[in-house]
């Protein structure tokens, strides 16, 4: 005896070795020694890995010999029961050892594969409990069921293996002819509802036996069946399983029981086999691209789906979800291979500021299978208010100020306010605005204290816009030193590409620069910048700026700044364009809110008189 189980446990880790992930081999031995009635003293012995690998068998050996007269005694057909628990999961495999008689001994191993359970199991060891089972074939059949001591072995789990080899396996007694089959089922998991599914089956039997009809069925369908020879006492069979024609079997959790069966003469065994389904993985592309999102302002977002997956999908229907906002629309459309499809939506987000723009695109691929693919985006959702210009960004105190705004969705009850850079309450510049779509320019006296302020609007819907900066300083001068601008358009209409004059007078003479502007009505910038051909002084503080009409007729604003020593003044006139000469209209003034004395104005006049005179008397000399 003792001979005998040194061989099994050398063989036995010469055999693990093999299957070991080349650390060290650790085992486990169980010998026991037992009287049975009828049957003589039975040793036991088996050896187990400290390890299991799910994603291998866990290899047992063992040896079992009977002491007695084979003469006075039948034959005795051994079965090997694992019980695997593993927290609340419970389950077990029989293994057929062979027909022994007294004297007689067996020895082997057991290649033992996860059952499906295990598979669930979220424990890192499972507990062995091993039955051994012995059956006395003859006139009078007995049967003997020792629980041996279990052994705890710890269960490892490869990160590279995605699907499993599992088994379950019975075994089946005829006492008449003392025959035992054990009949094993195996397959790979988890299955995928959407290929073909291999499934073997093993048979092992103390007899040699014929025709044996073996098969599997889910219920009452027979999904495949064949007739085999156990020549040699062991036999296999694949088959192949369209699992297609399981698609009205399978549960809501996705699982479903095979059985697989052996019949011959009136030995007669099943085995269950759970089987577990993969949900396949559907490739849809989704390409998510919304317009420029504004607050409170209806845009499109575009989703464009694209099947890159290996059969046709149907595309039953697309979510939203933005802002704790869900919005449902039906498609109904099916993609074949590499077909895309686009879907529009037109919403309104609310909400200014950073957000998340989600799309659920639920499926269905038939044979039971759907699902649905998420995608999400962060967005920048702008505020439906701007302030397009701010002039000028430095300003005296309490000097004028001009702001151009919109707003897209339309404010009615808008504030302005300025807010101090080095912080405090906002100072309220002005309320009760109508704003639209449509550019619309305030004017303004800025009383703030000198510093530097943020300019910007909020509205009745809490909307705020995008704010300036404004820079105020002191004054330079005092009310009756305050430079003063006249601005008189020389012509009101001109020929196409004539040379228009526009006359300036500043009182007191001081540094002036000029800037022309074109009124072009666009949104963002209404105005344009127009070249300047010349500016002349022709007296002090007073200057003629030149500029060339526009090539095609019609009637154009214009818009003058002249800043004196930091303080601008701006000018609005029109100009009427023909494509014939046009007659000079009188000189004119313009709406302006520091008209220049009437005493300055004659002065301008009667030099502009002297000028000419001198001019004429000097060129009819000459004459």
């Amino acid at each position: 005896m003792a001979k005998t189980r040194l061989l099994l446990v050398l063989l036995a880790m010469l055999f693990l070795a093999i299957f070991s992930t080349g650390n060290t081999v650790l085992c486990q031995e169980l010998a026991y020694e037992f009287e049975v009635d009828g049957i003589g003293v039975v040793e036991f012995t088996f050896v187990v890995n400290d390890e299991w690998v799910l994603s291998k068998p866990l290899i047992v050996g063992y040896t079992l010999s009977v002491e007695g007269n084979s003469e006075n005694s039948g034959s005795v057909i051994s079965v090997l029961k694992m019980v695997f628990k593993c927290g609340d999961v419970v389950d077990s495999n029989e293994y057929l050892l062979g027909s022994i008689k007294a004297g007689g001994k067996l020895s082997g191993f057991i290649v033992v594969k996860p059952v499906t359970s295990l598979l669930y199991c979220e424990e890192d060891y499972v507990v062995l409990e091993p039955h051994l089972l012995l059956c006395k074939a003859g006139n009078k059949f007995s049967q003997y069921s020792y629980q041996l001591a279990p052994l705890i072995v710890k269960l490892t789990r490869s990160a590279e293996a995605t699907y499993t080899s599992t088994s379950s396996c019975r075994v089946s007694i005829e006492n008449s002819t003392a025959t035992a089959l054990e009949f094993c089922i195996e397959t790979v998991q988890p299955w995928t509802p959407a290929s073909v599914a291999r499934v073997l089956v093993l048979l092992r039997s103390t007899k040699a036996l014929e025709d044996v009809a073996v098969g599997i069925r889910a219920g009452k369908w027979i999904l495949a069946s064949r007739i085999l020879d156990l020549a040699a006492t062991s036999a296999h069979a694949r088959f192949s399983i369209d699992q297609r024609a399981l698609a009205a079997l399978w549960r809501e959790n996705r699982s479903l029981t095979l059985t697989g069966y052996a019949r011959v003469g009136k030995l007669y065994v099943e085995v269950p086999l759970e089987i577990v389904f993969e949900k396949p993985s559907v490739r849809l592309l989704v390409d998510l691209k919304p317009q420029k999102l504004v607050a409170g302002v209806p845009s499109t977002i575009a989703i464009r789906i694209t099947n890159v997956w290996t059969k046709a999908v149907v595309v039953k229907g697309v979510e939203l979800v933005f802002n704790e906002t869900k919005l449902w629309f039906n498609v109904g459309k099916k993609l074949a291979i590499f077909d895309s499809l686009t879907v529009k939506r037109r919403i309104v987000v609310n909400r200014t500021g950073a957000t998340t723009l989600g799309v659920k695109i639920y499926y269905d691929v038939g044979m039971g299978i759907s699902g649905c693919i998420e995608k999400e985006i962060s967005v920048e959702v702008a505020s439906p208010l701007k302030i397009l210009s701010l002039e000028p960004s430095v300003v005296e105190v309490n000097k004028t100020i001009r702001i151009t705004a919109l707003s897209l969705i339309g404010s009615h009850n808008a504030t302005l306010l300025a807010y101090p850079v080095n912080g405090g309450e906002p100072i309220v510049l002005a309320k009760d605005l109508h704003l639209n779509s449509t550019p619309t320019t305030l004017e303004l006296i800025a009383r703030l204290e000198p510093g530097e302020y943020l300019v910007k609007i909020v509205d009745e819907h809490g909307y705020k816009s995008n704010s300036l900066r404004l820079r105020v300083v002191k004054s330079k001068y005092s009310v009756e030193e305050e430079p003063k601008i006249m601005v008189v358009p020389l012509q009101t209409s001109a020929m196409i590409g004539e040379v228009v004059e526009v006359r300036v007078a500043v009182s007191p003479p001081r540094n002036t620069t000029f800037k022309l502007y074109r009124f072009v009505g666009r949104s963002k910038s209404p105005w344009t910048l127009e070249r300047i051909l010349e500016v002349v002084e022709v007296a002090p503080g007073v200057y003629t700026v030149k500029y060339r009409a526009p090539s095609k007729p019609g009637i154009y604003m214009y818009k003058l700044v002249v800043t004196v020593d930091g303080v601008e003044k701006e000018t609005e006139f029109t100009l009427k364009v023909e494509e014939k000469e046009g007659r000079l209209g009188l000189p004119q003034k313009t709406i302006s809110p520091h008209l220049l004395p009437d005493w300055i104005l004659l002065t301008l006049v009667a030099m502009s008189t002297v000028f000419g005179l001198i001019l004429f008397k000097k060129y009819s000399r000459g004459a």
